[in-house]
């Protein structure tokens, strides 16, 4: 390893012995050798001290604190000790692809324009069975788009430069006990651009540890928060938090019908629309609206006309508009 490793691969872990052989025997197999693999252990009660112990490996830097301090302090301990180039996020039981490394820092290399670059990411049920393949935007505007209601970065595949944060005094908020890395993010995307590659170099271990069904709302609500703060920022005025919380339920799908509350959201998501995404971003709303069975969504055609960037989705919108005419003429009262 040269005197500064080229990445540096920060991993926080509390009673994480379960999974814990297995993450870092991914981080061996690694095809890039120049690294250093800095674990903070929070105040495990485990056998995570003695697992830890045993592993025999001199790029391993081990701090260990007594008590738990929390994921974003014991994470923020780890930046701090870092040396390389890259900081590199693992998390104590996913995997990593044997080429994750080698892959994630080639491409930072080619594009120093690029402050984060994560990946798309595999599912794994407890036994390592995959469940499903996730992708993530690829782009930095579609990223920038998604990252106003949800994050777009899988946290163990994410790889960014040690430099940024040090330069502009970024690090975890130890105030918020969920969504840290959706924070996180958020602020170092405002100092570059962002990429996700198609590969997924990431397993992501669902489990019942991994996240409790008392904790899913508390994160929900933070990531609300979160969201709220980036919208309001890009449209420099305060919004209403219910808008905020309806458009981030409907991102991933609509509703099967628009409660009276929906209509204020829908035209908060309109102004987004045209204020940042993409005109493909812009076409998939339009169609998803369109041609969506509740007739209540077509009261919106008028305005849904100008983001359709091509004809047969306008064309679309103006029929929609015609028979909303055609219906309210038919019951006009004689």
């Amino acid at each position: 390893m040269s005197v500064q490793p080229k990445i540096s691969i920060v991993m926080a872990v509390r009673d994480g012995a379960a999974h814990l052989y297995e993450t870092l025997a991914s981080l061996q197999a690694q095809t890039l050798h120049d690294f250093e693999l800095i674990v903070i252990d929070d105040g495990s009660k485990d056998e995570t001290p003695a697992l830890l112990d045993g592993w025999q490996d001199r790029r391993m830097v081990r701090l260990r604190n007594p008590e738990p301090l929390g994921l974003a302090a014991a994470l923020n301990q780890g930046i701090g000790l870092a040396r390389g180039e890259y900081i590199a996020r693992q998390d104590a039981d996913d995997l990593a692809r044997p080429e994750r490394l080698a892959v994630q820092a080639a491409f930072l290399d080619a594009h120093p324009d690029l402050v984060l670059l994560g990946s798309a990411y595999d599912v794994i049920g407890p036994g390592g069975d995959l469940l499903e393949t996730q992708c993530q935007p690829e782009e930095d505007r579609d990223i920038r788009w998604q990252m106003l209601f949800h994050n777009a970065f899988c946290h163990s595949s994410a790889m960014l430069r040690r430099d940024m944060l040090n330069k502009n005094d970024l690090l975890y908020d130890t105030k918020l006990a969920y969504a840290q890395d959706y924070d996180l993010w958020s602020r170092l995307l405002h100092f570059g651009k962002g990429a996700n590659l198609a590969e997924p170099l990431i397993a992501l271990r669902l489990h019942e540890a991994s996240m409790s069904a008392k904790a899913k709302p508390l994160q929900q609500e933070t990531a609300n928060q979160i969201a709220a703060s980036k919208i309001e920022s890009l449209l420099g005025a305060p919004q209403n938090m219910d808008s905020i919380r309806l458009l981030r339920s409907w991102y991933y799908g609509l509703p099967d019908s628009l409660p009276k509350e929906g209509a204020q959201a829908l035209r908060l998501m309109l102004r987004l629309l045209r204020v940042l995404a993409s005109q493909a971003e812009r076409a998939k709303w339009a169609e998803r609206i369109l041609r969506h069975p509740d007739a209540a969504w077509t009261s919106l055609a008028p305005l849904l006309i100008s983001l359709a960037p091509v004809a047969s989705l306008r064309a679309l919108a103006l029929r929609f508009l015609g028979r909303t005419v055609s219906l309210q003429k038919r019951v006009r009262p004689a």
